[in-house]
């Protein structure tokens, strides 16, 4: 705060030193910038330090405290409304939007500067420093100085305190800066040889920075032109030819401003242009990124996608969908046929009758899921499923239809790999069950047996039989064989085992 009261104080005691200066009314006014730019760059806070330094330049001056003291409250309050008028708009301190330009040239430099010339030129002719007819005069001067301070200064420091250290590199960057420079130190000699002229040579190098350095070539280039102009007319010059000093300053200066404004505008379009490329740019590479990502994501799921444009017949795929028809892939579109050309045949007509029964019904909205066959280019089957959805146009007729395919083959494989192994276990726990009543009937048996129960064993040996041809014939069935294919004929009367209960042999 301290620093901002001594930068305003001497820029102040600059500006009322030079001969140019009506008293306390000055059309050279650094102060008003660096009060704003200290406002916009570090908050309101810093109205304190606008305030001591301002009070103390002009309390060093002949005047009365009291008006030192009004003229300190009209220039803080000259920068604390501007600072207020330009938040107010979403102000930017970079300047690389037109609306910031035009809302510093305005707001700044046109509405707030108002209010410290009418109160700074009021007090004086309050306490009787300057006549009432010399009024207008020193109020036009006063609000020319802080006006152009606004527009002349507070870019530079602006674009300075947003500046980029890249924006000078790249493209003969250093041979750029050279050049002008080369330029302002030759118009500071034409403004000491051939005033009028150097004021326009000023302008061929002011596009050149600003084409080269946008904002910062733009409001430098006018500000260092602007001090050596002002700097030879101080030293005697007489660029507009007899109006004096004062009035070739403000002359000078308004010139300038001119310059500055266009100049300023044409960076702030040329930003907004960049901007809008680079945003572009951004978004065309975020819609790479997507694609890519899109296509690594149908890769790897086996998912490809289509759309077809019912109008024209043209029928779009994934670089996906092209792999799982087993095609290299191309951004050719297609036809419908030539789209359904690998369906298996007995698989072709359903498609072709889901996709035209969507269209008949004229209902946009999703289409029946279809599992079908397709047949690759190396004989391979594979087996897809398609999802589609129907889109109508604002009159309610068929425009598009888009959707993706799936191939399944893997999974309705493993499904089928599943269904065999849980047949396999439940001929496997058939087998053991078969074991189990074959085992125990044999020891039943044999214990009967052993207990002399000869008719009790054969009876256990035909219920074990019984279950056992029962357990067969199940695991027959379930292999597709007919329960008595692999029964072969008894010989008529033969038992041969002796087992038959009806017979009663001692």
């Amino acid at each position: 705060m301290l620093i901002l009261a001594a930068l305003y104080f001497a820029t102040a005691k600059l500006g009322l030193s030079l001969e140019v200066a009506q008293g306390n009314a000055t059309p050279v006014w650094p102060p008003t910038a660096i009060a704003l730019v200290a406002l916009l760059l570090f908050g309101p806070r810093m109205w304190p330090g606008i305030f001591l330094g301002a009070f103390v330049a002009n309390a060093t001056t002949p005047i009365p405290l009291w008006v030192a003291g009004a003229i300190a409250v009209g220039n803080t309050l000259e920068a604390m409304i501007g600072y207020r008028l330009l938040s107010m708009v979403d102000f930017r301190a970079s300047l690389q939007r037109v609306r910031d330009v035009v809302a510093l040239v305005v707001l700044a430099g046109g509405v707030s500067t108002l209010v410290s010339a009418t109160i700074g030129v009021t007090s004086l002719l309050v306490a009787g420093q300057i006549a009432s007819d010399a009024y207008g005069l020193h109020w036009q001067v006063w609000w020319l100085g802080d006006a152009m301070g606004d527009i002349l200064l507070a870019p530079v420091l602006l674009a300075w305190a947003s500046f980029r250290r890249y924006e000078l590199g790249g493209g003969g960057g250093l041979l750029h800066a050279l050049g002008i420079s080369a330029g302002l130190v030759f118009v500071g000699f034409l403004f000491r040889w051939e005033a009028p002229s150097a004021a326009y040579a000023t302008f061929p190098l002011v596009m050149w920075a600003t084409l080269r350095f946008r904002q910062v070539g733009a409001s430098t280039v006018v500000a260092i032109a602007t001090a050596f102009g002002i700097a030879a007319i101080v030293s005697g010059s007489d660029p507009f030819g007899g109006t004096g000093d004062t009035r070739s300053v403000a002359l000078l200066q308004g010139l300038m401003g001119l310059g500055a404004f266009a100049s300023l505008l044409v960076a702030a379009t040329l930003s907004e242009r960049d901007e809008a490329t680079a945003a572009s740019q951004r978004e065309a590479r975020l819609l790479r990124d997507s694609e890519h990502q899109l296509a690594e994501a149908q890769r790897l799921a086996h998912v490809g996608s289509w759309d077809w444009d019912i109008a024209t017949g043209a029928v779009h795929w994934s670089e996906e969908m092209f792999r799982i028809y087993g095609h290299e892939p191309t951004n050719d579109p297609i036809d419908f046929e030539a789209a359904v050309r690998d369906v298996v045949p007995e698989d072709r007509d359903l498609i072709t009758l889901n996709a035209l029964s969507a269209i008949e019904a004229g209902a946009e909205g999703d289409l029946p899921d279809v599992e079908y066959r397709v047949l690759r280019p190396d004989g391979r089957e594979r087996v897809l499923q398609g999802r589609g959805r129907l889109i109508l146009d604002g009159d309610g007729r068929a425009k598009e239809m888009v959707g993706t395919v799936q191939d399944i083959t893997d999974s309705r494989e493993a499904e089928r790999n599943a269904e065999r192994l849980k047949e396999m276990e439940a001929r496997h726990r058939q087998a053991l069950e078969l074991n189990d009543e074959i085992v125990q009937g044999l020891a039943a048996a044999k214990l009967a047996l052993e207990l002399d129960e000869r008719g009790k064993a054969i009876s256990v040996l035909h219920e074990t039989m019984g279950s056992a041809r029962a357990i067969v014939s199940d695991l027959l069935r379930r292999s597709g064989i007919a329960p008595g294919d692999l029964v072969r004929e008894r010989p008529t009367g033969s038992d041969p085992q002796g087992l038959d209960p009806e017979r009663s042999d001692p």
